[in-house]
């Protein structure tokens, strides 16, 4: 995904400190690693339709204030909103949809600023100390969408993200991968797994681990985000999101390809009248945000009332590598469930050939209702209005 004037081109290295990263999602109490994948660098115009301003701020114990923080501050500018930053990751995944912004009037890192706590790292008491004493310095609640709390502790985890909600914590130690991870937390996003199945099927499904399909996996900031990821933001144009039970040939462009470029990005199978549904998308590196990604055509498990909890399917089992979730040409699965076999006929840089046999419904336009505030009964949050002023709704 990307917009006619944003680019991007591939380096080796990560910032320093992200070489990797621990993360846990607060609504599931999950904890997952993120290793470090290799971020793309992206010349981004100014804030797009939906800035969120963040008020990333540097705090001290009174036991453990920051060391070195002008290093600090330095390093948070750039990973916030430097050409391989947040902010131009997220507009880049959003089409210029959504991107992160410093406060207005203030310093695009805030503090440090003193906390009456000795070193803990108790995240609840960290977050109302720091808006305690952002507030003490003029600076409201109001004025912020997002609080990310940087701090000095050892906690045995690289980074915590609110799921959904408004805050991140990071431990000094965090860079790129981390914080684009638990931002994604924020928006909403669950920690992408991966299942293996019986060969050749969706059946008999078991857990695979993290893959390397989405930050929120095991991609790092090399990788863009998934397919379910961009239709729970709804940041998948209806035109180039197809819903189908219907056989016959299928193209599909790279998901992450420019914007500008034409065709269908996601095919969206109904399994059965529960609304499970399988998601299919065609993964390319060096399509803007998929630098280092797992590639190939990759399925996933979700379901349309929600789509950020998926499973992304391994079609080779016996591998069970980070970067073994493509279905490769002339390799197909069956679902049982729906009576639809997706098989992958050919592939190149930019698109894939898909053949689905055994349905027979017409092809339909992408569901009109699906992206953002659409109701999520599984995990009852609300996909919150981006541009909206405030922190999000639900469960903080």
């Amino acid at each position: 995904m990307h917009r006619p004037s944003l680019k991007l081109r591939a380096r080796a290295a990560l910032l320093a400190g992200s070489a990797a990263a621990t993360a846990l999602g607060l609504a599931a109490r999950v904890i997952a690693a993120t290793p470090s994948a290799a971020p793309g660098v992206y010349n981004v115009e100014p804030a797009g339709l939906c800035p969120r301003p963040i008020a990333a701020v540097m705090v001290d114990f009174t036991d453990a204030p920051i060391e070195n923080p002008d290093e600090l501050r330095a390093r948070m500018e750039d990973l916030f909103f430097g050409p391989e930053g947040l902010a131009p990751y997220y507009g880049e995944a959003s089409d210029g949809q959504l991107t992160f912004v410093p406060l207005e009037g203030r310093p695009e890192v805030l503090g440090p600023v003193g906390l009456d706590l000795a070193n803990t790292c108790d995240a609840g008491a960290i977050n109302s100390g720091t808006r305690q004493a952002l507030a003490a310095q003029g600076i409201p609640e109001e004025d912020y969408a997002h609080l990310s709390i940087w701090f000095r502790a050892d906690c045995g985890w690289g980074g915590l993200g609110q799921q959904p909600g408004s805050t991140t914590w990071m431990p000094t130690g965090g860079g790129t991968s981390a914080l684009i991870h638990e931002l994604g937390h924020n928006l909403g996003f669950r920690h992408l797994s991966a299942v293996t199945c019986d060969p050749g099927t969706l059946d008999n499904c078991s857990d695979a681990g993290y893959r390397g399909s989405s930050p929120m996996g095991g991609g790092g900031a090399g990788s863009g985000l998934s397919a379910p990821e961009l239709l729970h933001m709804g940041w998948v144009p209806q035109a180039r999101h197809v819903t189908t039970t219907a056989a016959g040939t299928y193209t599909l462009r790279a998901l992450h390809a420019p914007a500008q470029a034409e065709g269908t990005r996601v095919l969206e199978i109904p399994r059965n009248d529960e609304g499970d549904r399988l998601v299919v998308a065609y993964r390319a590196n060096g399509q803007t945000l998929d630098v280092d990604a797992d590639t190939g055509v990759q399925l996933h498990l979700t379901r349309p009332d929600a789509y950020h909890p998926s499973q992304v399917v391994d079609p080779t089992p016996e591998s069970n590598e980070n970067d073994s979730n493509g279905l490769v040409p002339g390799a197909s699965v069956t679902d049982h469930t729906s009576g639809i076999t997706v098989e992958t006929v050919s592939t190149d840089g930019d698109t894939a050939t898909i053949r689905i046999t055994g349905g027979t419904e017409s092809p339909a336009a992408g569901d009109p209702d699906h992206g953002i505030n659409k109701q999520d009964t599984d995990a009852t949050y609300i996909v919150f209005l981006l541009c909206t002023s405030g922190p999000p709704p639900g469960p903080l």
